[in-house]
């Protein structure tokens, strides 16, 4: 066989197709055209899209990023049947990824199909529309060379990707196949039965994540998501921009921020002014140790109702439920103090209002170390949990400690006059004798103290 001189490149490397067409002569054809480019795999044994397409004015057809989606059907080379539909993406290797399906509406089911450059493990992750781009809360199908698994993503850090049976139990036909620098993961969902948020006749959201090692431990940065209507396959609209936002979290951890961190620790300061300063600083007191209370349970219940959280996510392992476990616990000091502060016995030196001081002060201070503590675990799991989605953590660490600080200034202040005063008027009383002090003598001596 001659060598022909067109650069194909069938052991690994891009090969790269410019197509035309147009009328009868080769003045112009009219703007159909573009670019393809793309290796051709044994293993892959499909076509794969440019990843950067040469510019024109036809629009490509439903395009979802920088990926591309097409009816089949497909064959892929290790999976059981051929499927309808794929979605081609840049998956940051030497060949790109592809996401095949089909949705079968009368069995209630859907096959999928991730084929990717990757020689480790390989995760597709569902996600809710709110949280589209993120993989916090996401369920995952993973396939390892140990099998094929569900698991909850309950944030980036690998201990807070635990099992989850109720996705595994939903999945049939799992496989897992790894040839050639190219890892093939299969699986069928049934419809009727599975907790992945996936409705076949509207956008469905994935997240992606590959990695040349066995383990889970990293996914070597390469990841990212999906969107698409699996029903339409290609004839599905493009999917608006996702509207990312974590507001919410913003909201409780301002609101808990400024409660445990600022109002509470201040209310706390100045008890310990009400013996010296009477009636004013025990109403300050209160004021602020209530109002700090008031934006605690405000903000647990507003989280509680906008964010969907698993029924046993008191029992969940995570780091971002071990927030949530610290949080209740410290609610309950919280509440409780106010309550016992209004069974307080009265003043005096009794046994019992002693021991009550004693209980007040211990759950009191408790609370805060409890509470602060949260704030600023809170900040992690919102931040480099997340791999900074809720922005960077040193901002809002800043805000806290300046709060922290500002408490412990006002006090050291507080402080300082208050011993000020106490010298001033140990002064006033050295200056001023007492008056039987001030009697003349006999002689008339003394008088110069007059």
């Amino acid at each position: 066989m001659a060598t022909a001189p067109l650069p194909i490149d069938v052991e690994g490397g891009r090969t790269h197709w410019i197509w035309g067409f147009g009328g009868t002569t080769f003045g112009m054809h009219t703007a159909y055209g573009s670019g393809l480019s793309a290796a051709i795999p044994t293993f892959l044994a499909v076509e794969a899209p440019t990843k950067t397409p040469v510019p024109t004015e036809t629009p490509p057809p439903d395009t979802v990023g920088n990926a591309l989606c097409v009816d089949g059907p497909f064959e892929v080379t290790g999976a059981a049947v051929p499927y309808q539909c794929a979605l081609d993406f840049d998956a940051g290797g030497a060949s790109d990824g592809r996401l095949l399906w089909t949705h079968d509406g009368v069995a209630g089911t859907v096959d999928f199909a991730l084929c990717v450059p990757a020689e480790g493990w390989v995760s597709v992750g569902f996600q809710t529309a709110e949280n589209a781009n993120s993989m916090t809360g996401a369920l995952a199908v993973i396939g390892t060379p140990d099998g094929v698994e569900g698991y909850r993503l309950n944030s980036r850090s690998l201990g807070d990707v635990v099992p989850d049976d109720a996705t595994t139990s939903s999945l049939s036909a799992p496989l897992y196949e790894s040839s050639d620098g190219m890892a093939l993961l299969t699986f069928t969902v049934d419809l009727t039965s599975t907790p992945l948020p996936i409705d076949p006749e509207d956008v469905t959201h994935f997240i992606w994540a590959l990695s040349d090692s066995d383990s889970l431990n990293t996914h070597s940065a390469r990841g990212h998501s999906l969107s698409i209507t699996l029903a339409a396959g290609a004839n599905a609209p493009l999917p608006s921009p996702p509207q990312i936002s974590n507001s919410s979290e913003k909201v409780h951890g301002v609101l808990m921020a400024l409660a445990w961190v600022f109002l509470l620790p201040m209310g706390a300061a100045i008890s310990k002014y009400i013996p010296l300063l009477g009636k004013k600083a025990y109403l300050t007191h209160l004021a602020m140790q209530m109002t700090g209370v008031a934006l605690t349970i405000a903000s647990l219940v507003f989280i509680l109702i906008d964010k969907e959280l698993p029924s046993t996510w008191l029992t969940t392992d995570g780091k971002r439920y071990d927030h949530g476990r610290v949080g209740i616990a410290v609610v309950a000091f919280a509440i409780f103090n106010p309550i016992n502060a209004m069974l307080r016995p009265h003043p005096g030196v009794s046994l019992q209002r002693r021991a009550w001081e004693i209980a007040h002060l211990v759950i009191g201070k408790t609370a805060l170390y409890l509470g602060a503590f949260n704030v600023f675990f809170g900040i992690y799991v919102y931040t480099v949990l997340n791999q900074n989605e809720g922005g960077d953590w040193a901002p809002w660490i800043g805000l806290c400690v300046f709060a922290l600080c500002a408490v412990c200034m006002g006090v050291a202040i507080a402080d300082k006059l208050i011993r000020h005063r106490a010298d001033m008027a140990k002064v006033r009383e050295t200056a001023t004798p007492p008056l039987e002090d001030n009697k003349l003598a006999s002689d008339g001596s003394g008088l110069e103290q007059l």
